[in-house]
C-alpha cells in the first residue's frame, strides 16, 4: 500500500456561484479509508496516539462538484488523546475543574499528577474527528459494513448535536471551524467522543483562539447538567499580547422591531487582519443556540424562570440544573415559540453578496479576496429573529456572553460604536456612548449612541425602561429604572453618585465619559461582563435607595456588599472597565479588582464607619476559599459549587493583592502616582498584567516577582 495524504487541492479555493454553503451538514463517507498501524501525533501541549486504527474519511459538498475533506470516523483500533499541563497554574485549575465532574471517577478519563496538581489528562475512544490537519496512513478500500457503521455515526452526531453542547465557552463550532481552518490552511482539530457514549471532546485550535484542551459534560435526567474543562493556552507568555488575528475596529448597527418579538439588525463592521492572507473568516454570532437558559427550582412543575441570554450570575436563590437547549425549552413549555436568529445576507463594502455559513453561534464568511495585512475591510450583515422572547414574559433582554453582532475573537473585538435603535414604547435600548438623535412619537422610541473610542464588549440592553437624566458639570448621567419610573430613588442615587465621582475624578482624572448610563437590571439577569460606560445595578441595590427602604444597608446577596459599596464599585468601573481594558482573559482582574480597591480608598478617606470590616476583612474571609487559585485563570475555573469563585478571585483576591502592593510600597503618594499613571498610559487601550507590574517596578523600585507569583499566578516554586 502506498502512503496517502488526504489533502485539500488548490482549486477548492476557487469561488463559483455553484458553491454549496447551505450543504455543510451533508456529511458523507469517502469510499477510501486510512489505516494507521502506529502513530503518535505530537501537539503543542499533548498528543494523539493511534494504534491499529482504521479511519473512514468524511467530506462535504464543495465547489466544482468536488468534495471537501473535513475529518475522520475511527472504526477500529485505539485512539488516545492526551493533554499535558506544563504550567503549575494550569494543573491546579485542572484539579479543581475535574473534581466537579462525576464522570472522571469512571473509566473514561485517566488523570496523572500529584497532590493538588494535575500533570496530564487522557481519554480513549472513537467518535468523530473534525480536522483541518491531514492524517497520514495507508489507503485502503472501505468495506461496505464499515461504511454503514460510519454513516450511522454521522447520523447519530447530526441528530443529537444540538442537544449536547455545541458550541462551548472554550472552543468554536467544530464543523465551521474545520471548514475555515482548512480553507485558510491553518491548524484545527476537534475530537468528539459523544457518539462513542462518552460526553467528552478534545480540541486543538491553532488558528483563532489558540487554545487546546478537554471538555467534559455531565448529565442529569438526560438533560445537560454541567460543563467542565481543562484548557491550556498555546501562547502562555503573559508578557505578550495574546492573539494577532482578525480584530474589529468600527461597529455601526441599527436595532429595530415593530412588535417586540421580531428583532431586526442591520450591522456594518470594519475588520482588520494584522497578518493577512485569509479568504475565510470565523466570527461569533448568536443563533437559536443562544436560547440556553438555567432551569430554576420550579422545573418539576414545568415552570421555568427566564432571564436574559446569559447564565445566572451565582444567585443563591437559583438551583442550577444546567443549560437548557431550545429543544429542552420546547419539551418543558410546549407553547413556546422557537428562538431563532436568521442571518439573511452578508455583503462586501461594494454591495456584493458574499457566501456564508451560520449555525450554532458560529459564522464563516467568504471574503471577495484574501485579507491584506493591516488593511481594513468592511462587511454588512442583515439578520433577525424572535430574540426578545416575549413568550417568556420578559421585559428586559441583554446578550452578555453571546455575540449580538458578528464579532471576532472576544479580546480583539474593540470597535468604536454608532448604535441606533427604534423600538415600540415603552421599550428603550441602552448602549455605550453618548445618546443623540433621541425622540419618540405615540408608538415608538428612537435614538443613537456613539463613541469614537474603541470599546471592549459594546453590549446592548433592551427593555421596558424609564429614563431620567441628570446633568452635572462635565458629564450627564442617564438613569434607567426597570418597568417603573422611580424619581425619588434616582434622585437619592444621583446625589450619592456625584460625591463618589468627585473623589474618583481627583484620584484618577476627569470622568471619562461625557455621558454614561446606570441601568436597573433584575437580579437573575445580572451581567457577567462589564460594559464600558454602562453600570448595571441589580434591582435589590437599586430599590434600596427608595423612600420605603430608607436607611436599609443590608448586604447584597451575590456581592456581599451594602448598597453604598455596590454603587461605589460600579462607578469606579467607569475608569477601570473602560479607560483600562484587559488585553486578555488573564487581565480581567483590572476592572473588578481596581474598582473594588478604589471604592475602598474613597470610603477610607471619607472615614466611613467600619470600612475595614466591610472591605479588608471581607477580602481576607473570601480569599481563604481561593487561596491557592490563580487570579490569572479565574475565567477558566468552573464554579460547580456555586461558590462565587470568580468574584472571589477577580474582585476580592485582586483587591487584596493591590492592598499588599500599597502596604509594601509604604508610600501613598507613590501609590497614587502608580494608579493615575497606569490609567493615563492605558487610555482606552489594552494593557496586560505585565504592563502593570512593569509600571509598579518603575514607580516603586521594588521587586514584583513575589507578588506576581503568589497572588496573580497563585503558585510559588
Amino acid at each position: 500500500m502506498k502512503t496517502f495524504l488526504f489533502g485539500c487541492v488548490c482549486f477548492l479555493m476557487c469561488r463559483t456561484a455553484t458553491a454549496q454553503f447551505d450543504r455543510l451538514n451533508e456529511i458523507s463517507v469517502h469510499p477510501q479509508a486510512i489505516a494507521i498501524a502506529q502513530q503518535n501525533m505530537k501537539l503543542p501541549s499533548g498528543s494523539i496516539q493511534f494504534e491499529d486504527v482504521v479511519l473512514a474519511q468524511i467530506t462535504i459538498p464543495w465547489d466544482h462538484g468536488a468534495d471537501l475533506p473535513i475529518g475522520y470516523i475511527p472504526l477500529s483500533g485505539v485512539i488516545t488523546a492526551t493533554l499535558d499541563l506544563k504550567q503549575p497554574q494550569d494543573g491546579r485549575v485542572a484539579k479543581h475543574n475535574l473534581a466537579g465532574l462525576e464522570l472522571v471517577r469512571g473509566r473514561h478519563v485517566e488523570i496523572q499528577g500529584e497532590g493538588d496538581l494535575v500533570s496530564s489528562v487522557s481519554i480513549k475512544g472513537k467518535g468523530i474527528i473534525f480536522s483541518a490537519i491531514d492524517l497520514k496512513g495507508s489507503v485502503m478500500a472501505l468495506p461496505a459494513d464499515l461504511k454503514e457503521k460510519a454513516e450511522n455515526v454521522i447520523r447519530d452526531y447530526l441528530e443529537n448535536r444540538d442537544e449536547i453542547f455545541f458550541p462551548t465557552k472554550m472552543c468554536m463550532e467544530p464543523l465551521l471551524a474545520t471548514l475555515c481552518a482548512r480553507l485558510n490552511h491553518k491548524g484545527y482539530l476537534f475530537f468528539d467522543f459523544t457518539t462513542d457514549d462518552k460526553p467528552f471532546a478534545f480540541f486543538v485550535d491553532a488558528f483563532r483562539n489558540f487554545k487546546m484542551g478537554l471538555i467534559a459534560f455531565d448529565r442529569f435526567d438526560d438533560v445537560l447538567k454541567a460543563e467542565t474543562h481543562v484548557v491550556v493556552d498555546l501562547i502562555p507568555d503573559f508578557r505578550q499580547p495574546r492573539i494577532h488575528t482578525v480584530g474589529a475596529d468600527y461597529l455601526q448597527a441599527t436595532v429595530s422591531t415593530d412588535n417586540l418579538k421580531q428583532l431586526d439588525f442591520d450591522v456594518q463592521v470594519q475588520y482588520t487582519d494584522p497578518q493577512g492572507g485569509d479568504r475565510y473568516i470565523y466570527l461569533d454570532l448568536m443563533s437559536e443556540r443562544s436560547a440556553k437558559r438555567f432551569k430554576t427550582r420550579d422545573i418539576e412543575q414545568h415552570s421555568l424562570g427566564f432571564g436574559s441570554l446569559v447564565e445566572t450570575a451565582g444567585q443563591s436563590e437559583v438551583e442550577e440544573f444546567g443549560y437548557v437547549t431550545v429543544k429542552d425549552l420546547i419539551h418543558y413549555k410546549r407553547n413556546m415559540e422557537k428562538h431563532a436568529i436568521v442571518l439573511r445576507s452578508v455583503k462586501s463594502s461594494d454591495g456584493e453578496e458574499l457566501r456564508f455559513a451560520h449555525q450554532n453561534d458560529g459564522l464563516v464568511v467568504e471574503l471577495p479576496m484574501a485579507s491584506q495585512a493591516g488593511k481594513p475591510f468592511n462587511l454588512s450583515f442583515n439578520y433577525g429573529g424572535n430574540a426578545l422572547a416575549q413568550d417568556f414574559g420578559n421585559q428586559l433582554v441583554h446578550f452578555d456572553e453571546y455575540a449580538w453582532w458578528p464579532q471576532p475573537y472576544y479580546y480583539n473585538a474593540r470597535p468604536s460604536v454608532n448604535i441606533s435603535f427604534k423600538l415600540p414604547k415603552p421599550w428603550l435600548l441602552v448602549s455605550p456612548g453618548k445618546l443623540s438623535k433621541e425622540g419618540h412619537d405615540k408608538e415608538m422610541n428612537w435614538g443613537t449612541f456613539t463613541d469614537e473610542r474603541r470599546l471592549l464588549n459594546p453590549n446592548i440592553i433592551l427593555g421596558n425602561l424609564k429614563q431620567i437624566t441628570y446633568s452635572h458639570k462635565g458629564f450627564d448621567v442617564n438613569y434607567y429604572s426597570y418597568a417603573q419610573e422611580k424619581k425619588t430613588t434616582v434622585k437619592k442615587m444621583d446625589k450619592l453618585a456625584v460625591q463618589y465621582l468627585d473623589f474618583y475624578g481627583n484620584l484618577l482624572g476627569v470622568v471619562p465619559f461625557e455621558e454614561f448610563s446606570v441601568v436597573e437590571v433584575p437580579s437573575l439577569q445580572a451581567l457577567r461582563r462589564p460594559v464600558p460606560g454602562v453600570i448595571a445595578v441589580d434591582e435589590q441595590t437599586f430599590n434600596r435607595f427608595s423612600a420605603s427602604l430608607k436607611g436599609s444597608q443590608r448586604a447584597d446577596t451575590a456581592g456581599f456588599r451594602g448598597i453604598n459599596e455596590s454603587l461605589a464599585v460600579g462607578l469606579a468601573g467607569l475608569w477601570w472597565n473602560s479607560v483600562v481594558q484587559p488585553a486578555s482573559a488573564y487581565d480581567a482582574w483590572f476592572g473588578r479588582g481596581f474598582s473594588e480597591y478604589t471604592a475602598y480608598l474613597m470610603m477610607a478617606v471619607a472615614d466611613r464607619d467600619d470600612v475595614e470590616g466591610k472591605f479588608t476583612k471581607r477580602w481576607d474571609a473570601r480569599g481563604k476559599y481561593v487561596k491557592n487559585f490563580p487570579i490569572s485563570h479565574a475565567l477558566s475555573i468552573v464554579d460547580y459549587k456555586n461558590a462565587h469563585i470568580q468574584t472571589d478571585l477577580l474582585q476580592y483576591k485582586a483587591a487584596n493583592m493591590i492592598h499588599q502592593i500599597r502596604t509594601e510600597m509604604a508610600d501613598d503618594q507613590k501609590f497614587v502616582m502608580l494608579l493615575s499613571g497606569f490609567m493615563q498610559r492605558s487610555n482606552f487601550r489594552a494593557p496586560t498584567t505585565w504592563d502593570f507590574m512593569s509600571a509598579l517596578k518603575s514607580v516603586s523600585g521594588q521587586e514584583t516577582s513575589g507578588i506576581y507569583q503568589e497572588s496573580f499566578i497563585g503558585f510559588v516554586d
